[in-house]
Order: structure tokens, then sequence, then C-alpha cells
């Protein structure tokens, strides 16, 4: 159990989203459009980096000048194809409306980007619940670098040890690992719980309602 917690910090996609078959199909569909070649199955297994950081893995040498005209493309894609296949995960307005409503801080620190990403959030009525929202564009350095959990806990003014940053990923787990604060690895993304556990998280869970078993409800967060 997880005592004197007052902010919670989610990742996006895989914990609050289910975005897979939205980012897979984006993907093939830009470097189907740009006639480039890929290997869609180490895309996916480069998920939960930022978009520039997954093609700079993926995009061969001779076709790197096409870094830039695929994000525009991938994201144009994503907007105007494949945001109807996004979906809130199961739990998601249960679990951030019940933690809400005994006090705690809530949040959001994605690899993605939180200007491209907020307004989707707000569509799917998440926004409502969180103190703030950070992205890759925000912190300008991707997870596992612990920069955009310490940015979040400076800006809401909380303690590492008051804190829990929930993802789905060993890269994720990693930043808030290195930031020190308390870490919920989850099952409910595209990455095996073996592939979770090699960040060794403090928890590991397979739903977010399994969060409030082990967040202790307590003076410290409002009640």
């Amino acid at each position: 159990m997880l005592y004197e917690i007052q902010l919670i910090i989610y990742d996006m996609d895989g914990v609050l989203i289910d975005s897979t078959v939205a980012i897979k199909s984006a993907f093939i569909d830009s470097f189907n459009e740009l006639g480039l070649k890929y290997d869609i199955d180490l895309v996916m297994k480069l998920m939960g980096n930022p978009l520039r950081v997954i093609l700079d893995r993926t995009l061969r040498v001779e076709d790197a000048h096409f870094m830039e005209e695929f994000v525009e493309s991938y994201r144009r894609n994503y907007v105007e194809h494949h945001l109807r296949d996004l979906k809130l995960m199961e739990d998601v307005h249960d679990t951030l409306r019940y933690f809400k409503a005994r006090g705690f801080k809530q949040s959001i620190a994605t690899n993605g980007s939180s200007a491209f990403m907020r307004p989707v959030m707000e569509e799917f009525g998440v926004m409502k619940y969180l103190d703030l929202f950070l992205g890759f564009d925000d912190a300008k350095v991707p997870k596992p670098d612990p920069r955009i959990i310490d940015m979040t806990l400076e800006e809401l003014n909380i303690d590492k040890n008051n804190a829990v940053f929930v993802d789905d990923s060993a890269i994720g787990l990693g930043a808030g690992k290195n930031a020190g604060v308390h870490t919920v690895g989850i099952t409910s993304g595209i990455h095996t719980r073996e592939q979770i556990e090699e960040a060794y998280p403090d928890y590991i869970i397979e739903s977010l309602l399994e969060l409030k078993k082990i967040v202790s409800v307590g003076a410290t967060a409002g009640i």
C-alpha cells in the first residue's frame, strides 16, 4: 500500500487511451504515402518513444531526409483518418473521478505531444480531472529522462515521496524511477508484463481501478 500520496501522474497511450490501432494505421498510411520501406513490427516495439525518436530508429539512412515530411503526414493521417480508432481505456472516468473527489492531484506525462493530444483528451472528457498535462513538446527530452516528472512535481509543488507514476512501458517507468517517485506498471498497453518487470516498478496492475487498492486515501490527500 502507498501512503501519503498527493499526486498521481499517468502516462497517456496504453494507460488512459488505447491508441494502438490508430498509431499503427497512421504509420502505415504515411510510409505508403511517401513510398518508404518499413518494418511495422519494429515501429510498434518502439512505442512509448516520441515520434521523431521512432523515426530516427526506423527510417533507412537514405530516407532520413523524409523526417519532417513524415511527421507532417503522420499527424495529418492520425487526425483526418484515425482519431475514430482511439478508445478510452476501461475504468478511466471511474478511477480519475474517484481520486479527484478525494482531493488528489492528477496529471499526464507523455512522450507524445501535449499540444496535439490535449484536444483529444478534452473530447474524451478527461481534462476536467487533471491539474496538468505535459508532453515531449514541453519537456524537450523523452522518458526515461526524469525531466517531465520533475517538471510535474515542481509545477504542482509536490514532493517526490508523495507522488506515484503509472506507465505501461519500461521506458516510461524508467522516468519515474529516475525521478524518485513511486511507480506502478500497468499491463493494459502493448507491452508485456515481462517487459514491464524490467523496470522493477513498485507494483504491477492490470487495470486502473486497482489503484484504489494500492493508493491509500489519507489526510495528506485532502481527506
